[in-house]
């Protein structure tokens, strides 16, 4: 469902124990779709990502939002 666990990324800049964010597919399709809105990405077109898949940005902006739009990664 649109709550259940996507992926889970653990964020820099603390000092003690890693600690994993749950990121649910509702987030990740939200920003998908407004990260690909925003670039106008349609179907046929071509990004190169340059940021990695294990930082948030990086996994719903730059990948998610160029498939989710039919862009080509």
């Amino acid at each position: 469902g649109a709550e259940q666990v996507a992926a889970m990324i653990y964020p820099s800049g603390t000092t003690g124990t890693p600690k994993g964010v749950m990121l649910p597919h509702r987030g990740i399709l939200y920003i998908a779709s407004i990260s690909g809105g925003m670039r106008h990405l349609s179907e046929g077109q071509r990004v190169y990502g340059v940021l990695p898949m294990s930082h948030v940005f990086g996994l719903s902006s730059v990948c998610m939002g160029s498939l989710y739009n039919g862009a080509c990664l």
